[in-house]
């Protein structure tokens, strides 16, 4: 681990919910990412290389890679205990200066305004860091991720039409981006 991932297994990032942060994912907090992540409503609408059923042992992978990791892997918790998580992942090449945003919630925080919390702060973060461009993708239908990043200030940039199979289903895939520029214009620094 190199000093700035050092600096930021250490990080905490309060959201503008009371009791509720970004942080570092760390040893002990499988149980808790279990017990959110085992829910084939969670898995629904993420990339099938996030396991459902969901166990244990993947819960344990999970933290091990996502904890190498702390400047680009967070958990989002409340009281200090795992409900979600959120990325902001490093383009390559000649994506260097774009950052790809993924996140998940548990179920039963779904709607109460966490996750555009998490969104925002994770947005802030990146922008700070130097990165030009944050930007997600939607599977079609999924009405609730695409107005997280409506509410955040992101623009939907369009749509790859019949792009995505996920479990059984083919849909499209919508492309959502935000700017640094209108990140600051909207009153962020």
């Amino acid at each position: 681990m190199n000093a700035t991932q050092q600096n930021e297994a250490e990080r905490r990032y309060p959201l503008r919910i009371p009791d509720f942060a970004l942080r570092p994912f760390r040893s002990g907090d499988e149980e808790d990412v279990l017990r959110h992540a085992d829910n084939p409503n969670v898995a629904g609408t993420l990339l099938d290389r996030f396991p459902s059923p969901y166990t244990i042992e993947d819960a344990r992978a999970w933290i091990d890679f996502a904890s190498s990791r702390p400047d680009v892997y967070f958990a989002i918790t409340r009281l200090d205990r795992v409900v979600g998580a959120i990325s902001g992942e490093p383009g390559e090449d000649v994506f260097r200066e774009s950052a790809e945003i993924g996140y998940w919630i548990g179920e039963e925080w779904r709607g109460r305004g966490v996750v555009p919390a998490a969104v925002e702060r994770i947005v802030g973060i990146l922008f700070r860091r130097g990165f030009r461009k944050c930007w997600a993708d939607v599977f079609g239908g999924n009405a609730a991720s695409a107005r997280v990043l409506e509410k955040c200030g992101f623009q939907r940039e369009g749509v790859r039409r019949a792009h995505v199979v996920k479990n059984g289903a083919v849909l499209d895939l919508v492309l959502y981006g935000l700017l640094r520029e209108e990140w600051e214009d909207s009153g962020n620094e």
